[in-house]
């Protein structure tokens, strides 16, 4: 046997300890470990691929870095305490994305020589997005709208909806994501 398949029968608390002790492949293990777990609760917080590898990249590297400072307390359990770093992260990524959309969409030129074709293009995707959402249910509808319409932070949505933040983030980005898929365009033209 391996060291790395001795480790594989150690529980996560001992698994601390020899990465403490300066065993760096306790490390690999935890990955392979719980991956697919965190995976699939990033995934369920964001729908979205290609933000979900950003942040399991930064989940990983923020728990090897922790455990490196000797942050990790070993009061609570291990996957727990990843999947708190895993949320924290998903809710960071999903802020600089707003942030970057919200950005787009105010720093766009306006440029009179765009072609007409272009207007109807985007008027038709529009008025295609304004009856997919029709579908959607009344509390994604008000959603979409004091975010998109209004441009309100997701902070004063979950205030006028009560609601918490991270409910009205989610929501918003499942609503985009079905709207996406509805209508077959790049999410950052919405």
């Amino acid at each position: 046997m391996t060291l790395k398949e001795n480790l594989k029968h150690l529980d996560d608390a001992h698994l601390v300890q020899e990465f403490w002790g300066g065993n760096i492949a306790a490390f690999d293990v935890f990955v392979a470990r719980h991956t697919t777990h965190i995976a699939v609760f990033v995934h369920r917080l964001l729908y979205n691929p290609a933000l979900e590898k950003d942040v399991m990249q930064n989940v990983w590297q923020r728990v090897f870095l922790s455990l490196r400072r000797h942050a990790y307390r070993e009061t609570g359990h291990f996957l727990k305490w990843i999947n708190t770093i895993a949320y924290h992260e998903a809710m960071k990524m999903l802020k600089s994305e707003s942030s970057y959309i919200h950005n787009q969409n105010e720093d766009a030129p306006d440029e009179e020589a765009s072609a007409s074709e272009n207007d109807a293009a985007q008027e038709e995707t529009v008025k295609q997005a304004k009856q997919a959402l029709l579908a959607m249910n009344a509390q994604v509808q008000e959603i979409v709208r004091l975010r998109i319409e209004e441009g309100k932070h997701f902070d004063e949505i979950a205030t006028i909806m009560h609601s918490s933040r991270a409910n009205v983030i989610v929501i918003f980005w499942r609503a985009m994501k079905r709207l996406k898929k509805l209508l077959k365009t790049p999410f950052r033209n919405l």
